[in-house]
């Protein structure tokens, strides 16, 4: 049975590095705790990472981590971004639905023409 792996910004940089330097894609959920929304999403997004094992999955709360969000404009929560090493295969708001979630990942091109955040390139920097 494979594990959880949803990754923290704060606790998991060097995992997040690892496994982005080895080429899996990124998937980044941008929350709050203060949204309900958000953290019900939490544990669907959990049970995603499960079903996309070659997929980096990483949870970021945009009060813990205003340095990674501040080239994002957000308008409402939670707003999902999908890149590869190459391009942003999605970005925007979702509806918390893990079925819908499960068909924009199961893409394996690009979903429209969304300009790069520098979220994956934040993320890749070195440790302090």
């Amino acid at each position: 049975m494979t594990s959880t792996r949803v990754y923290r910004p704060d606790r998991d940089q060097e995992a997040i590095r690892a496994q982005l330097q080895q080429g899996q894609r990124l998937v980044v959920c941008l929350c709050a705790e203060w949204c309900s929304s958000c953290r019900a999403w939490l544990g669907h997004f959990s049970d995603l990472s499960k079903d996309f094992p070659d997929d980096c999955f990483v949870w970021v709360d945009i009060e813990d981590h205003p340095d990674l969000i501040a080239e994002i404009n957000l308008e409402t929560l939670p707003v999902l971004l999908i890149q590869d090493a190459e391009a942003v295969h999605f970005m925007g708001p979702i509806q918390p639905r893990r079925e819908l979630v499960a068909r924009v990942l199961a893409r394996t091109e690009p979903s429209g023409n969304f300009p790069d955040p520098g979220m994956r390139d934040f993320l890749m920097e070195p440790l302090p």
